[in-house]
């Protein structure tokens, strides 16, 4: 005998949520992690000071300052993702 039961499904897909981490969030949750202030203040320095702009053939865009996301590539970067959906 067959039976037809639901069957719920959720996907989530994470490939691309860190470059939309802003950083004072981030920063809140590794506050109440208890990480050492010094610690927190050296992650800092590695989010900051990171500027960007579009171009469009020879026009640019205004310069800003990047205030989400980590550099692509870094050892700590997963690090630091771990540690921000880890409340997920």
């Amino acid at each position: 005998m067959y039976t037809h039961n639901n069957i719920d499904v959720i996907y989530l897909d994470f490939a691309h949520v860190f470059d939309s981490a802003v950083h004072t969030k981030l920063f809140a949750k590794l506050s109440c992690y208890g990480i050492d202030p010094a610690l927190l203040s050296w992650i800092g320095s590695f989010l900051s000071n990171h500027f960007q702009y579009v171009k469009v053939d020879k026009s640019y865009s205004s310069i800003l300052p990047v205030i989400s996301g980590v550099s692509q590539g870094s050892v700590f970067g997963p690090i630091l993702f771990i540690l921000y959906v880890n409340d997920i």
